[in-house]
């Protein structure tokens, strides 16, 4: 069997235009991509409710931190993800 192709971070986010038609959730994990389980309403509910009280205590950005949904960040070299809910300290981390 032939091993998957590899990207890198960089490589996969310039992949965002040609994969933007593609349906469903995908990621880079250790270079290879990943399609994601598509999510359903209880999922869907319980990711806002959990958004909507973290960021009732980090909305206001407190000591620099800050919630967001759905965001593309890159975790390494080859590893890009969209997490579902996420606290970030360094929004330098947040792609797009």
């Amino acid at each position: 069997a032939e091993a998957p192709a590899r990207f890198s971070a960089e490589e996969f986010m310039s992949l965002a235009p040609v994969l933007d038609g593609f349906t469903g959730k995908i990621e880079l994990v250790d270079g290879v991509i990943v399609r994601m389980s598509p999510a359903n309403y209880p999922h869907f509910s319980y990711q806002r409710q959990l958004f909507l009280a973290l960021h009732e205590i980090y909305g206001t950005g407190i000591n620099g931190y800050i919630v967001g949904q759905e965001l593309t960040v890159r975790v390494a070299d080859a590893t890009v993800r969209d997490p579902d809910i996420a606290i970030f300290r360094d929004p330098g981390m947040i792609g797009g």
